[in-house]
This record gives C-alpha cells, structure tokens and sequence, in this order.
C-alpha cells in the first residue's frame, strides 16, 4: 500500500464519509474518520514504525514498533503524540458491521473488559508480517470491482480473519472461552446494555426492564459479578461519557447535555458538579490548561 498510489488516494477520500455499516484499512493516522471514530467503532491499530504516547484510561502508554493499540466503543484515548517517524497499519470497523459479522456473543463482553485493562499488546515480527498481509489483502478486496456478492465476501473475509485474529491476541489478553451460568450471561447483556445506552439512561429500572428482571434481582447480580451494585457501574459509565463529550470543543455544554439526555441545562450542571466536583465549563477550562502530553 503506497500513499502515492491513485487507488490509495481515491480510497482516502471514501473514508471521511464512512457510513454505520462500513469498513476501512489505514496506514496513516490523519486518514482514520474522527467522527467514525468517536461513536461506535472498533479498531486495531500496530505501530510498524516510530511510536505514539497517549493517555488511555488515564494511564500513559507508550505504543512502539510491532506494538498493537486495540480500540473499542467507550475506550476513552486523549492527549495522542506521535513521532514524525511515526508509521502503522490498521482497521477499523463500525460497531454495527462488527455487530453484523461476528458471532463471538457473550465472549464480546469479556473481550472488551480485557482491552479495557490492557489496550496495548505486543506482537512478534511473524504475527506483526502476518497482520500486515491480512490487512493488504482485505484493502485489496475492499478497492476491487464490486461484484453482485460483494458485501457477502466482504463480511466472511472479516469473520475469518477476526477469529484468527481472536486466537492470536487471545493468549495475550489472557481470554478463553468458558461456559458462562445465568447470572454471568445477565450480567454480560447489562454491561452491553450500558455502553450503548449510558449517558441517557440512568435508571436501573431501564436495564432491568431491558432484561425482564428486577431491579433488586440485577442489583444482586452484578454484586456478585463485579463488587460493584448496578447503580455504580451505569453512573461511572455515565460519568466518563460525559467527560468525553465535555472534553469534545466542536460542542457546546447545551449540546452535550441534551445528548447525554437533560433536557435542562441546570440540573446538568448539578449532575456535573456532584460527579466531577466543578461545573461542565470549570472541567473544560482543567482539561485545556492540561495540554498535550510531550513526546
């Protein structure tokens, strides 16, 4: 894949207008659609030269070569440097076309949980080489003639280099397949349900409705899942959307306190104010004056 390339530029071009059901392979990081990006979307980023430094989770990772940054919807990444050097190949997915192609079901959840504590893995040169070919041949398939079955072969293509990807990361993130019981499977559905859903729903008795229970009942169970009740794990979630739509400067506060779902903007200043301890507009002006993170 060569950035000169005409092919190469016209596929460019195509990613700014990325639809919900979309797919892309980038070898650059200006060419990844930020607004893809910032909702739903899954993405695999290895680092083939240079290095990044960002703040992921609020911690810093230093991502280097062979490196690999995996990215999925409510995975908050600030403050990202990299180096003039800097080169990497990567895909990434809409939420909806994962959705679509993958059958992994409750595994997703535990999946997620694991790039949320370990978001950069390190691969050896042979599964560097490899990933780099998987990543060539779907870019290939992707910019070819589209035939009648052309998004049949795209999604089968992405289903199988998915799993093998799966196996290959699997070991690294310490996941294996389990056999789940009932309230490991309710459990899993509710935290699905709170990623898609939270900041708008704050209720429990949303996602116990969601899930034909009861609130008490959910409550008991995602005690039992994670320490933590029900009530806890919707606010932190809630909470950490909002600061990423806070943190957003193409919004105004009005703008993000209808999205997150108050309708009046003084009872989203009261909410922001007991959460994070200032007003929405106090908490942009702290993220403004932090800067970027130097590399």
């Amino acid at each position: 894949m060569k950035n000169d390339d005409n092919t190469y530029e016209d596929y460019k071009q195509k990613l700014a207008s990325l639809s919900e059901n979309d797919i892309a392979i980038f070898n650059q990081v200006e060419d990844i659609p930020p607004k893809i990006v910032r909702h739903n979307a899954y993405m695999a980023l290895l680092c083939i030269n240079g290095k990044v430094v960002c703040e992921i989770e609020g911690k810093t990772f230093e991502i280097k070569k062979d490196d690999l940054f995996l990215y999925h919807p409510n995975l908050f990444v600030e403050n990202a440097m990299a180096s003039i050097d800097f080169k990497c190949r990567g895909i990434l997915m809409s939420s909806a076309f994962f959705d679509s192609v993958l059958l992994m079901g409750s595994n997703i959840w535990d999946i997620k949980s694991a790039i949320q504590k370990n978001p950069v893995v390190h691969l050896d040169e042979q599964e560097a080489a490899h990933l780099i070919k998987n990543a060539d041949f779907l870019y290939y398939k992707l910019t070819s003639p589209h035939n009648a079955h052309h998004k049949e072969v795209i999604s089968l293509l992405v289903q199988a280099m998915t799993y093998e990807f799966y196996d290959c990361i699997a070991p690294k993130l310490q996941l294996q397949l389990s056999s789940y019981s009932s309230a490991d499977l309710i459990f899993k559905r509710f935290m699905t349900l709170v990623t898609e859903n939270t900041p708008r729903h704050r209720d429990v008795a949303f996602y116990a409705e969601k899930l034909c229970i009861t609130p008490k009942y959910l409550t008991t169970v995602c005690k039992q899942a994670s320490g933590k009740p029900a009530s806890e794990i919707i606010g932190t979630y809630a909470t950490n959307h909002i600061k990423r739509l806070l943190r957003s400067t193409e919004k105004s506060v009005k703008e993000v306190a209808h999205e997150a779902g108050f309708d009046n903007l003084s009872f989203f200043g009261k909410y922001v104010r007991r959460e994070l301890g200032v007003s929405p507009r106090e908490f942009r002006l702290q993220q403004a004056r932090q800067g970027p993170l130097p590399l």
